[in-house]
């Protein structure tokens, strides 16, 4: 076989081999329809993408045409006969094709047509599933076939007789010999024509003996059939290694018949893989084994706007959007290296500047003895599938941020189980939820709804896809433990996916609560009013401004003696007949006043009434507004009216007798002047005395701390000097009279500051609380360090008030926190205050309603106590337990409420045993501007 016929042959099997792996590694499904058999081929990625038997063979109207939709069968064949009718080279079109499962999918064919003597003999087509605006299908690309054929070519050896003595098998097949046998019998001369043989013995032979070689080509007969045909010959000398004189011929021929085939089909093969490549709607690339591009369609080159040249190597990637670029090199090296499947998604430019999105995908390839060759790939343009998925995901947050700023409740379920997708914070709140509701089902969530009616409303709307609106829905949620009722037009609409199949139900309401308890509760006061109007027997009254039409009320009717309870009247003063003459004018102007533009569309007058049947007269108090239109008319008067008749006859008598008591206290107000002088003097008398009363406080304190104290010291010099001279029955009774002198001048320090408290009430000024809470930790740090108290403080206001006593206030409560703890338990005390609300203020009669006042809290951990006692503990050496466990005088709480009534303000306590205290103190607030 020569070099030539060998590079034919390769270049041959190079063309079929690229033919088959770009059938394979392309994500397209291709399809080869012989026009003349009207056969279609299938290659393995039909069998992946649909479903169908790989590299099925079956007729065109099985394969292919059975399979597209109905609705586009006629079509896409009508379309498919024009393109071969008029000789078209190229064809392309969009439908819907049956799966194996039998689904459809979108689907879009572009087919390359080949003709032979204006016949069409074959179509060659790649088809695409179009990608969804959801998602798109993702495939792996098979494995890539190599395909290793080998050729067996005739060896033979040729004696100088012109017989052959050795033949193979390829040789003995390639000239029809059934036997080695026949081959020795028969001369080459019958292996020829008489022409071609006269070549061989004055050409071949003659130059192989003389020069060594031969080979060129030469014409062959076939022994049975007689076939002549082309064979290429290479034939060397066989020399005698004894003699080196000339004994045989080698010969090596090929059968040129396959090669020169193959030179048609090469021809055919390159135009239908470069149509393939052209038809294809990826870009196709191959690698060598060290990561060099070597091959690239030309999609991939109609992309980029740039030759083959600048994308060998590495030079694809400066076509890769820089923001990609690193992360795209660094995905493929890896996959590379690893030698696995690879998979990526980036975004490349044309030199233009447009710019696509592209996923690129490729499969390592291994030679026949396992050697790993490089990859092969195709690169799939997503753009429109990219931008279909950033406007979905574009869009699906413009309607979450829709449905969670809607100021409406808005809910979304999935699935037969209703399951929570979406739900905004307006229906949480009226649920009373939060967002772990987000993936529970409606059930689970909303329990409490069970015996209402709105589960079987959203599970048929999911089941029958209609949609269900009510109004004024009630429904009764379950918000901290406490039922909550609330009213809702509400409606549940079906969701549906592009099948047109309910995936979901999407729920709105409007909350109506507050309209309708604000209509209970008019219905509620019109009922009411109607029982008032009746208990005070008032009659109604309405007059149109426009007609001077009245409707009255049956009372008014029989007040005015009317038969009928509407009259219509020309004139106003047939309105007013019933009124007596000396009233009417001033009220037939009172009611244009009442009704004229402008006005404030009140009416309020008393007159006189005379009953048009029996003439007894009522004097009548009327009241009513007017009503005006965007125009400023007034379209209606509304009012009342009252019998006053017998009130009236009240008031004049009460006038008289007024009159008598009037003369009466100007009497006494003389004896009261008198007694004031007295009052005063009795003041002078009683402020004497509480001079005196704090002197002898003062004195009593005074003379009874002198003696304490020298018990105390006398104490002291006798337990430090002679307390081993004393019995342990002496050493107790003097601890005991040392303890008791102590009481005894603390109960006398007390007693005297509540007798500074009584007699000395102090100036009242601003008082910041935070600064006196301040200097009282201060004050008790020992305290607080010894019994590891821990003390929080809000931040508190200012205060009307006289800081002494307010501090001696604050330093009582929070020393009772420190000094009644848990056994064992560190004391805690928080204290905080706030504006006493109207309500608190009128629930403590000693407060006034014409102040604000700021409730203090000093809040304990302590001991507690039973609320029975709550009188007691204020009052003076009133105490709850033993002096041994808990010291004190008895007289803290009652130095508190003297502070708090100086300040006329108000304490109490709230406390149940064992859970703490929280003592409520009532003090004059300031006005806002001097907070």
């Amino acid at each position: 076989m020569t070099g030539d016929h060998r590079v034919l042959a390769d270049e041959l099997k190079a063309a079929n081999e690229r033919f088959e792996l770009l059938a394979t590694v392309t994500r397209d499904a291709i399809r080869e329809w012989n026009l003349e058999e009207n056969t279609i081929w299938w290659n393995d990625r039909f069998a992946e993408l649909f479903g169908y038997p790989s590299k099925e063979t079956t007729s065109a109207t099985d394969a292919w045409y059975d399979r597209i939709h109905p609705n586009d069968q006629d079509r896409v064949w009508k379309s498919c006969q024009a393109a071969l009718e008029d000789q078209k080279a190229s064809w392309t079109e969009s439908y819907s094709m049956r799966r194996a499962d039998g689904t459809y999918v979108q689907v879009h064919d572009q087919a390359v047509i080949q003709f032979q003597e204006a016949k069409a003999i074959r179509l060659v087509a790649s088809l695409v599933i179009l990608p969804t605006q959801a998602n798109a299908e993702k495939s792996e690309i098979p494995l890539l076939r190599t395909l290793v054929d080998g050729s067996a070519d005739l060896m033979s050896i040729l004696e100088l007789d012109g017989v052959n003595s050795y033949l193979n098998q390829a040789g003995m097949e390639l000239l029809g010999f059934d036997t080695k046998e026949q081959v020795l019998k028969f001369p080459i001369s019958q292996l020829h024509t008489p022409e071609d043989f006269e070549f061989v013995r004055t050409k071949v032979i003659p130059i192989v003996l003389e020069k060594g070689r031969w080979e060129g080509q030469m014409n062959v007969r076939h022994l049975k059939s007689g076939e002549v045909f082309p064979v290429y010959n290479n034939s060397i000398r066989i020399d005698d290694p004894v003699t080196g004189e000339p004994c045989a011929v080698g010969a090596v021929m090929r059968d040129l018949r396959p090669e020169l085939a193959a030179r048609k089909a090469l021809t055919e093969s390159t135009e239908l893989f470069r149509n393939i490549t052209t038809a294809s709607s990826a870009a196709l690339w191959i690698t060598d084994e060290n990561q060099a591009i070597t091959y690239v369609n030309q999609r991939w080159i109609d992309w980029t706007g740039a030759p083959l040249v600048q994308h060998l190597g590495s030079g694809w990637l400066h076509f890769v959007l820089e923001e990609d670029r690193s992360n795209a090199a660094q995905l493929f090296l890896a996959d590379f290296q690893a030698r696995r499947y690879h998979e990526s998604q980036f975004r490349i430019q044309h030199l233009n500047g447009p710019v696509r999105w592209v996923v690129c995908t490729g499969n390592p390839q291994y030679g026949p003895n396992g050697e790993f060759s490089g990859y092969i790939g195709a690169i799939l343009d997503v753009t429109e599938r990219v931008r279909a998925e950033q406007e979905l995901r574009a869009s699906e947050a413009r309607f979450r941020d829709l449905i969670d700023n809607a100021p409406l409740p808005i809910a979304v379920y999935t699935g037969p189980e209703l399951t929570i997708q979406v739900a905004n914070e307006a229906l949480l709140t009226a649920w009373g939820r939060d967002e772990s509701v987000l993936g529970k089902t409606y059930r689970q969530a909303l329990p409490e709804l069970e015996n209402l009616p709105y589960f079987q409303i959203a599970e048929e709307v999911f089941a029958t896809g209609k949609a269900v609106q009510n109004d004024e829905g009630r429904a009764d949620f379950v918000v901290d433990g406490q039922v909550h009722t609330a009213y809702f037009n509400y409606s549940y609409k079906a969701l549906h996916n592009a099948e047109g199949d309910v995936y979901g139900v999407i729920n709105t309401a409007v909350d109506i609560t507050k309209q309708v308890v604000t209509r209970k509760q008019l219905e509620e006061v019109e009922v009411s009013l109607r029982g008032a109007i009746e208990l005070a027997q008032l009659g109604t009254w309405e007059l149109d401004p426009q007609t001077w039409t009245l409707s009255y009320s049956d009372r008014i009717r029989d007040w005015f003696g009317y038969s009928s309870n509407s009259v219509r009247l020309a004139t106003l003063d047939q309105a007013t007949n019933a009124i007596i003459e000396e009233d009417r004018e001033r009220i037939v102007a009172s009611l244009l006043r009442a009704t004229a533009p402008g006005s404030d569309g009140i009416y309020e007058e008393e007159y006189t009434v005379k009953n048009q049947k029996n003439g007894q007269e009522r004097i009548l108090h009327a009241q009513a507004k007017a009503f005006f239109n965007e125009n400023g008319e007034a379209y209606l008067l509304r009012g009342t009216a009252q019998d006053i008749t017998a009130r009236k006859k009240i008031e004049w008598e009460l006038a008289w007798q007024i009159q008598e008591r009037t003369e009466e206290l100007q009497a006494i107000n003389e004896e009261l002047n008198a007694t004031n002088e007295e009052l005063s003097e009795a003041n002078l008398r009683l402020q004497q005395s509480n001079e005196n009363l704090q002197q002898f406080a003062y004195a009593a304190s005074h003379d009874l701390q002198e003696p304490l104290r020298k018990i105390q010291s006398f104490g002291s010099l006798l337990q430090t000097h002679y307390a081993q001279n004393l019995s342990d029955g002496g050493l107790d009774l003097l601890q005991r009279s040392r303890a008791a002198a102590e009481r005894m001048s603390l109960l006398v320090r007390d007693l005297l500051t509540y007798s500074r408290l009584t007699t000395q009430p102090g100036e009242y000024t601003s008082v910041n609380l935070s600064a006196l809470v301040k200097d009282v930790l201060s004050d008790l740090e020992l305290a607080i360090q010894e019994k590891e108290a821990r003390i929080t403080i809000d931040p508190l206001p200012r205060v009307l008030g006289n800081a002494r006593q307010l501090t001696q206030l604050l330093h009582n409560l929070l020393s009772n926190g420190i000094k009644f703890h848990q056994p064992g338990d560190a004391p805690i005390i928080h204290v905080s205050s706030h504006v006493a609300s109207v309500d608190e203020i009128y629930a403590i009669a000693e407060l006034s309603t014409l102040r604000t006042y700021i409730c203090l809290e000093v809040q304990d951990s302590g001991i507690g106590f039973d609320e029975k006692y709550l009188d007691r503990i204020f009052n003076m050496f009133q105490r709850l337990h033993g002096r041994e466990r808990y010291p004190g005088t008895g007289v803290g709480l009652a130095l508190c409420r003297k502070v708090v009534e100086n300040h006329q303000g108000y304490i109490t306590a709230k406390s149940q045993p064992g859970h703490g205290a929280t003592f409520q103190v009532y003090l004059p607030g300031l006005s806002p501007e001097s907070n």
